[in-house]
């Protein structure tokens, strides 16, 4: 259930993305498919090759060639599976590329970015809801952060939260 859920969470971070033009890093988009399934969908399926290819390659050595056609399927099968899971993987759309897991966040609401840590300055920018930034520090009720296009500045810290990780 908390997998569906994610999943859920991840549709809905990426249809605010796409009305609100939040800032996010760039995806091509043959990879956004990828997360059409989990990543450790992915990994799980690597290991689960690669073992079933063991296994064959073990039982191959106790049959006869004769016998051992549907062993020998599977040991065809194994390596491309694995090679498709571990590409699956490795191209996986993944934030942390951006920022480390730890210091993202999302923006809540619409938010201005200012150059200084108050309000009376002219804003550098307006960040959309569901933008990624980068908290790098704070001071008061302030957070100095940055954006996946390198724009650095202000936000209160009522207009941002933590990412949270799904798995």
């Amino acid at each position: 259930m908390q997998q569906s859920d994610h999943l859920q969470a991840r549709k809905n971070l990426r249809y605010l993305e796409l009305k609100e033009g939040a800032s996010t890093p760039e995806v091509e988009h043959w990879q956004q498919q990828l997360t059409t399934l989990p990543l450790n969908l992915y990994q799980n399926l690597y290991r689960a090759s690669l073992w079933i290819l063991l296994i064959a390659m073990l039982l191959l050595r106790l049959f006869r060639p004769q016998r051992a056609t549907p062993l020998l399927i599977l040991t065809f099968l194994m390596p491309i599976t694995a090679i498709l899971a571990a590409i699956g993987c490795y191209f996986y759309p993944d934030t942390e590329v951006h920022t480390p897991f730890t210091q993202q966040a999302v923006c809540l609401t619409k938010t201005s970015l200012y150059p200084e840590a108050q309000r009376q300055i002219q804003p550098l920018m307006t960040l959309a809801p569901s933008s990624l930034v980068t908290v790098n520090s704070s001071r008061g009720s302030w957070l100095y952060v940055t954006t996946t296009d390198d724009q650095s500045g202000w936000v209160t810290d009522k207009s941002i939260s933590p990412v949270v990780q799904g798995d």
